[in-house]
């Protein structure tokens, strides 16, 4: 009897130990000191969907339904920032998602980005 409660007691501090292991590398890598497009980062947002607001001001996130995802936006240089550092500031062609005039610059980032951004300040979760 005694035998089975030390086996029952080592398998449980090896799980216990596991568990602290594996929460310490998930919040090591959330809270990185920058943002890495191979991670993906737990929060409201899907990862590859892609929302706008109009100025760096702006507080509100918006998505356009035709273009939700990453794979719909055409403008290269756009897809480049995007899936480098989750944000690129121009103007994208509600349509298609090619690259556009100059007028009305947004701010776009992808959801994972903002998923990141959100458990830097600690609202994430």
């Amino acid at each position: 009897m005694k035998n089975i409660l030390l086996v029952a007691l080592t398998m449980t501090a090896f799980t216990l130990v596991a568990l602290i292991s594996v929460a310490g590398e998930r919040d090591t890598a959330n809270a990185g000191a920058s943002f890495n497009a191979s991670i993906v980062y737990d929060g409201a947002y899907q990862p590859d969907m892609i929302l706008f607001k109009n100025s760096l001001k702006a507080t509100e996130w918006r998505r356009i339904p035709r273009l939700h995802q990453l794979y719909k936006v055409t403008c290269q240089a756009a897809v480049d920032s995007l899936k480098t550092t989750g944000m690129w500031q121009g103007h994208l062609n509600s349509k298609d998602g090619s690259c556009a005039g100059v007028e009305e610059p947004a701010v776009w980032a992808t959801g994972n980005r903002l998923n990141y951004d959100r458990l830097r300040e600690g609202d994430g979760n």
